[in-house]
C-alpha cells in the first residue's frame, strides 16, 4: 500500500544530527531572549544610546543564528525522513535489488515496482496495420490471456511516432485492477488483444 515502509536504514547518525540541531535552535532562542532582556534593561535607563548600546546588532546576529539553526534542524529532519523508503503508490513488487545490511548509495536501485491500480499494455503495429486502425483514446478493447481469461481494457493513448529500430508505431491500452481476482494479469505476459 502507498506509504508502507519498504527499506529502513540505520538512522542513529541522523537522529544524533537532529538532536544537535534542535539544541542549536534552543540555544539561539535563549540568546534572543537574553538580548531582548538586556535591551529592555537598557531602555529603562533613560539614557540616549547608540544602536550598539540598544543591542540592535546583537539582536540581528542572534536572529541570524536562529534562522541558520532552524535551517539546520529542517535539513537534519529531512535526512532522518529520507533514511527510509516508502512505497510511492499502491503497487506490487516485481523484483528486489537489495539485501539486509547492504550499503546503499544515492541512486541505487532498491525495488522494481508496478502500480497495482492499472497495467499498461503496448501493442506494436506495422505501418500497414497502423493505417488500417481507426481508433480513439478511451475506445473499448478486450485482452485475453493464454489461460482464456478475458480482461476489459481501454485505449490509453496512440503513439504515432515510429520507433527507429523496429519501424513500428504503438497503441498503449490500460487494464484496471489487474492484480485482483484469482488469476492476476502479470507484467511481461503474452496476450491476445482484440480491438
Amino acid at each position: 500500500n502507498k506509504g508502507r515502509v519498504l527499506v529502513r536504514q540505520q538512522n542513529y547518525i541522523y537522529k544524533a544530527d537532529l538532536a544537535t540541531a534542535k539544541a542549536r535552535v534552543a540555544s539561539a532562542q535563549l540568546e534572543i531572549a537574553r538580548i531582548k532582556n538586556e535591551q529592555y534593561v537598557a531602555s529603562k535607563s533613560g539614557k540616549a544610546q547608540s544602536a550598539f548600546g540598544r543591542f540592535e546588532p546583537h539582536l540581528h546576529a542572534a536572529n541570524s543564528d536562529y534562522i541558520a539553526a532552524k535551517a539546520s534542524q529542517n535539513l537534519a529532519q529531512q535526512h532522518l525522513n529520507d533514511s527510509q523508503t516508502l512505497a510511492p503508490f499502491d503497487a506490487v513488487i516485481l523484483s528486489v535489488h537489495l539485501s539486509p545490511s547492504q550499503w546503499l548509495n544515492t541512486g541505487d536501485l532498491q525495488y522494481r515496482i508496478a502500480a497495482s491500480i492499472a497495467v499498461d499494455i503496448t501493442v506494436e503495429l506495422s505501418a500497414q496495420q497502423w493505417r488500417r486502425m481507426t481508433l480513439q483514446e478511451g475506445g473499448p478493447v478486450s485482452v485475453k490471456t493464454p489461460d482464456d481469461i478475458t480482461w476489459p481494457a481501454k485505449i490509453r493513448y496512440l503513439n504515432p511516432i515510429m520507433d527507429q529500430t523496429t519501424r513500428q508505431r504503438s497503441i498503449v491500452i490500460e487494464v484496471l485492477n489487474p492484480y485482483q481476482g484469482s488469476t492476476p494479469l502479470l507484467p511481461y505476459q503474452q496476450l491476445q488483444v482484440t480491438f
